[in-house]
């Protein structure tokens, strides 16, 4: 993978890629720390752009172990949220920014920089969106996990996470992977104990960090406003693994004890034409108060 250029943006040391991705953590140089589409300014301006949904702000005072229906808003709009980020402790994130043809393009130069290694590793790259997140000196993102393939890119602060083995049964069971796989709120339950089986990531402007699919972790920021740029997409490998762990979760809820993803290629396959064959099922289902109770029970 060649240096970072205007044309690429990111170096990874080819060799830690392809030893790393897509199963485990590693840091990335960039230079997103330096587009003038991600100072505050600029992403006030985008969060003003895009429609009402896709603008995710509440308190920055969260616990690691957050139920995710006790988080309260901070009180402020969207503008009042930005420009008060160091005095009010907040949280915001912009979701699917590629939507302003200005990001789609900075999405673009994300994926050229390592397109090739990315196919190469888990197929055809799909479903690409770019999200921003601002938050407060010292603020929290809660344990959770995402579904996708994800670099996460620090642009203005600094921030340390604590990312796990997405194999590692002590913090997350199969049961709670299935069930974010069918839907259920990414936020994981955490005891203070689990930290020391963590990895840990300092980041500061111009690093990244790639977070494995479903890998639980959470999130606490330094001293400073901060600014991070994420950049995630989907593969047939994380579509697979998805589709495995939803049909993994019907299963469970019938009292079988399903094999895991991976344990086996032959069930695996199985289960994936299992999902392929409820797929029309599954989209009546979600206009069915019943049939969601069969198939989309959390």
């Amino acid at each position: 993978m060649t240096p970072a250029s205007p044309a690429s943006s990111v170096r990874v040391d080819p060799a830690r890629f392809a030893a790393d991705f897509p199963r485990r953590p590693f840091l990335a140089d960039h230079v997103h720390h330096e587009d003038p589409r991600l100072t505050l300014d600029a992403v006030v301006e985008l969060a003003l752009l895009l429609p009402p949904e896709s603008v995710e702000y509440n308190t920055g005072d969260l616990d690691v172990n957050q139920d995710p229906k006790a988080i309260v808003d901070n009180g402020l709009g969207i503008r009042e949220t930005l420009s008060q980020m160091g005095q009010k402790n907040s949280w915001m994130v912009l979701k699917n920014i590629e939507r302003a043809p200005a990001y789609a393009a900075l999405l673009r130069r994300s994926l050229a920089a390592m397109a090739p290694e990315v196919r190469q590793a888990v197929g055809a790259v799909s479903d690409v969106e770019g999200f921003i997140f601002v938050s407060s000196p010292g603020a929290v993102t809660p344990f959770h996990n995402d579904p996708e393939h994800n670099f996460l890119f620090q642009v203005q602060g600094t921030k340390t996470v604590r990312i796990w083995d997405v194999d590692d049964r002590v913090v997350v069971t199969e049961a709670l992977l299935e069930a974010a796989c069918a839907g259920a709120h990414r936020n994981l339950p955490h005891r203070p104990e689990y930290d020391d089986r963590a990895q840990v990531f300092e980041l500061q402007p111009g690093v990244g960090l790639h977070f494995p699919v479903q890998a639980p972790h959470w999130v606490e920021n330094g001293p400073e406003v901060s600014i991070s740029y994420s950049f995630t997409f989907r593969s047939p490998l994380s579509h697979g693994q998805r589709k495995v762990r939803f049909v993994n979760g019907l299963l469970r809820r019938a009292g079988l004890t399903p094999q895991a993803v991976g344990e086996s290629t032959k069930n695996d396959a199985v289960k994936l034409r299992a999902y392929d064959a409820l797929a029309v099922p599954m989209a009546v289902a979600r206009r069915s108060r019943t049939l969601k109770k069969l198939f989309l029970k959390r």
